[in-house]
């Protein structure tokens, strides 16, 4: 949910897709920084509230539609 609040969800899909291309876009972007976690285990509400700490520090990226063509770009400090 981080990653497509951020406008990462194309990226992790060209990643992989559910779930190894979000996680590898999580961790790209700085997200899980100091987040331990295994796929078949519940977050804890600490795991998360980390999650959504590193994720202040993330631009967001931004999907702008032409006509013909879309493009992506990243806000940073806008």
């Amino acid at each position: 949910m981080i990653v497509c609040t951020l406008g990462y969800e194309e990226l992790a899909l060209r990643n992989g897709g559910y779930p190894t291309g979000y996680i590898i876009t999580a961790m790209q972007q700085g997200i899980t920084k100091d987040v331990p976690f295994k796929l078949d285990e519940n977050a804890t509400r600490g795991q998360i509230v980390k999650l959504i700490y590193n994720s202040l520090d993330v631009p967001v990226m931004q999907k702008i539609e032409y006509e013909d063509r879309t493009e992506y770009k990243i806000m940073d400090g806008k």
